[in-house]
């Protein structure tokens, strides 16, 4: 998990960087920690609700989680 650690470390430099969220965010999902990825893309969509990449992420953890109303809500906010 060296790669999370990285960005807990920008994330904590800079609470503010979008893309150390969202990065993370696929980090744990790769990881199957998919709870912990949703917990990131929100908040990265928080920060930055016109990053469309970060729905189609959030979207894929739910659907893994079986959250598939969710995940089309996310795949949704895509068009």
């Amino acid at each position: 998990m060296s790669r999370s650690l990285n960005y807990d470390e920008v994330i904590r430099l800079d609470p503010l960087n979008v893309d150390a969220y969202y990065n993370r965010g696929i980090a744990y999902s790769r990881l199957g920690q998919y709870e912990q990825a949703i917990e990131d893309y929100d908040k990265a969509i928080r920060l930055d609700p016109q990053y469309v990449g970060i729905y189609w992420d959030r979207g894929i953890a739910y659907s893994r989680l079986g959250q598939y109303e969710r995940a089309i809500d996310d795949y949704d906010e895509l068009r």
